[in-house]
């Protein structure tokens, strides 16, 4: 790949890798070819910056957000008819989770109750079985268009379960059920976002409905079993990489740690210029100006 990364010219932004055309702004990546090639031999690097489209199914579609320009990349790994069946396998285990999930509350919601502290909405439990199901379909049917391209879908669905969810939440405030607070707007909102989806979905879902099979949906759950496991363990910082590694875990990321590092660091500094008027007594704790311009590339 760097190799084909360094071949680019000024008329071309992409470059063919095994998972079709990937397009590429050069601004950044063609400074860091060294970087490129020690990760390619396997060397751990800190990253300049990450594009993390790990299912290419985000459904806000920012025209600012990187991977956005990689959207004319085909999608030739998994094909229309395969991705159906692992919709509708994707639904079965939703149902089953959602299944057992009624069940354990049924079974243990005393205890639950009694765990968080929580006996006045005991009852409203029996609701969260529901709402999984409703969120994950939403996310099944969002992730559906978007492989479609029918990305206005996907907004008009959010459309119909924010306004819902407005509308019912304050006429519930108003009404005499106002001790029940914002749950039924919520799920009224997911239920009706969830009815709009399915009635955009089923034209496109039509023309492959032959290619569905509890046999292909087995198949194919078999074959993409095998995808990547992502940490960010700033809840339990006492585990180490090797641990997480051991245990399945195939990327780690420390997702703010550089920020909330600079930020003490950065007050420090404001408190000793607001003390001695100056900036003579801070040198010491500061890069040079050439060592940040040695940072830059084609500034040294």
């Amino acid at each position: 790949m760097t190799k084909n990364i360094q071949n680019l010219d000024d008329n071309k932004s992409s470059v063919q890798t095994k998972a079709g055309e990937l397009i590429l702004d050069s601004h950044k990546l063609s400074h860091h070819y060294d970087r490129i090639e020690a990760w390619e031999n396997g060397e751990k690097i800190a990253p300049v910056s990450v594009d993390m489209a790990l299912s290419r199914a985000c459904g806000a579609m920012c025209s600012f957000c990187y991977a956005m320009i990689q959207e004319p990349q085909e999608r030739a790994s998994i094909k229309t008819k395969d991705a159906l069946n692992l919709l509708g396998f994707s639904l079965i285990v939703l149902i089953g989770y959602s299944i057992l999930l009624l069940l354990i509350l049924f079974i243990f919601n005393d205890q639950i109750a009694d765990f968080f502290n929580i006996h006045k909405l005991a009852n409203f439990i029996y609701l969260l079985p529901l709402s999984v199901l409703l969120f994950g379909s939403v996310s099944i049917f969002d992730y559906w268009n978007n492989r479609m391209n029918n990305f206005k879908n996907i907004s008009k669905g959010l459309l119909v379960k924010s306004s819902t969810m407005s509308v019912a939440q304050v006429a519930t405030g108003f009404s005499a059920f106002n001790g029940i607070g914002l749950i039924p707007g919520m799920l009224l909102g997911q239920f009706l976002q969830l009815l709009f989806l399915l009635k955009v979905s089923v034209k496109s879902i039509k023309s492959a409905r032959k290619e569905i099979s509890f046999k292909n949906m087995l198949f194919l759950a078999k074959k993409y079993k095998d995808i990547p496991l992502i940490s960010v363990p700033s809840s339990y910082n006492q585990v180490k990489e090797a641990e997480l590694e051991k245990v399945g875990f195939n990327v780690v990321i420390y997702a703010n740690h550089m920020l909330r590092a600079s930020y003490p660091s950065m007050k420090d500094i404001a408190e000793q210029i607001l003390k001695n008027s100056r900036t003579k007594e801070i040198d010491k704790k500061l890069l040079t100006i050439k060592e940040i311009l040695n940072l830059i590339p084609g500034t040294s």
